[in-house]
């Protein structure tokens, strides 16, 4: 038998394969243009135009959508996504109880924000047929057992073993399929790589810009968010480094360890030396790192940096 391929060896026995399966009732609807505006008022082909109503809304259905967006930003940041299937994460082993712990909240706390969902429906509708007036359709409206079961999640952990029955029977089968699974696996190992790069790229670049002051002199608004995200990145990095073995990203998160560990962005404010020192470091660390992804895959992954204002009085 030939040896086990390199980078499939590597997951085989360090990562395992994490579908995350959501569902919820949608609650926009596509009109007929006709419904929404009479055909002698338009001046465009209804064919190039498409007209969408929403059918509910209300706090608790909002509720459910924050949960589902906490859970993906959630495991972007203690697994590594990858674009061969929505919801598809390779989960390095050692985080596998933190991802659990995530996992099992997020079921229950979604579970009860269905629930209290369910409990206003007939309140929303009847503002619904308020507020949509003519273009309310009773048949947009489930009953309460229907709506009820369109909600779920699925949560799957599957291995990297190619099934040892095909030895058994067709031995160039299963040789095949397991060579085929190495180079998916190199595909995968090649975008959690780009993913890393990107999104230490992403934070750094980030909280150096908050701690460069702006054009007019004054001091840039800085958040403790954008000081923990950055430190999140460097506590999980050597879990998920393992899966993709970046020897270069782990030389250059080194550094920023060195000059960010410790340090809180009230210290930041209060001490301009300091901030100066970090930034200019963040800065360095910056442009050694932009050589490694200048070739990687531009796919965008949503990275917990959050808007800020541009300045703050000094």
């Amino acid at each position: 038998m030939s040896a086990i391929p390199s980078p499939y060896a590597s997951l085989l026995h360090n990562a395992v394969i994490l579908i995350l399966k959501k569902r919820r009732f949608g609650i926009t609807r596509t009109l007929h243009f006709e419904e929404a505006l009479p055909a002698e008022t338009l001046n465009a082909d209804p064919r190039y135009l498409r007209v969408q109503k929403r059918i509910l809304s209300c706090p608790e259905y909002q509720a459910i959508v924050r949960l589902d967006q906490r859970i993906k930003d959630q495991m972007t940041r203690l697994a590594l996504p990858t674009k061969f299937l929505p919801g598809l994460y390779l989960v390095p082993a050692s985080l596998i109880h933190d991802v659990e712990a995530a996992l099992s909240t997020y079921q229950r706390e979604r579970a009860a924000a269905v629930e209290a969902f369910l409990a206003v429906y007939p309140q929303a509708q009847a503002q619904a047929l308020l507020a949509l007036n003519i273009l309310f359709d009773p048949a947009n409206y489930p009953s309460v057992e229907v709506l009820r079961a369109s909600f779920s999640v699925d949560i799957q952990y599957l291995s990297f073993d190619v099934p040892t029955i095909l030895q058994h029977i067709d031995h160039d089968v299963f040789e095949r399929e397991r060579q085929r699974a190495a180079t998916q696996i190199q595909q995968m190992l090649d975008e959690v790589q780009s993913f890393l790069r990107l999104t230490f790229q992403e934070l750094i670049t980030h909280l150096a810009d908050r701690l460069q002051p702006g054009s007019d002199g004054q001091r840039k608004v800085l958040r403790q968010s954008a000081v923990d995200n950055l430190l999140e990145f460097l506590d999980t990095f050597d879990a998920r480094n393992v899966v993709a073995r970046d020897e270069e990203l782990s030389t250059l998160v080194a550094r920023c360890r060195a000059v960010i560990t410790g340090v809180d962005a009230r210290e930041l404010k209060a001490q301009p030396l300091l901030a100066n020192a970090v930034r200019e470091e963040l800065q360095h660390i910056a442009s050694n790192l932009e050589p490694l992804i200048e070739n990687a895959p531009r796919r965008r992954f949503r990275f917990a940096v959050q808007p800020e204002r541009d300045c703050i009085p000094a």
